[in-house]
């Protein structure tokens, strides 16, 4: 059957749902076939890809937060 791919994506928005003002982070990660056959690697590597969006999501809205609201 061959590889799997997983992605994810995440979105920031303010309260109007404003896109434009948004971080949305899309992460991807790979599977093989036989990884895509077992549930604790397919977790793993779910969590794993998971992990680095709402890590970078995380960072750039909290890099626009503070731009917009220099201290």
């Amino acid at each position: 059957m061959g590889n799997y791919k997983i992605k994810i994506n995440i979105g920031i928005y303010d309260g109007t749902g404003d896109l434009e003002d948004g971080v949305v982070v899309a992460s991807e990660g790979d599977m093989t076939e036989s990884e895509a056959e077992s549930i604790d690697a397919v977790e793993r590597a779910l969590l794993t890809t998971n992990k680095e969006a709402l890590v970078q999501t995380i960072s750039q809205h909290l890099e626009r937060i503070s731009k917009k609201n220099p201290k």
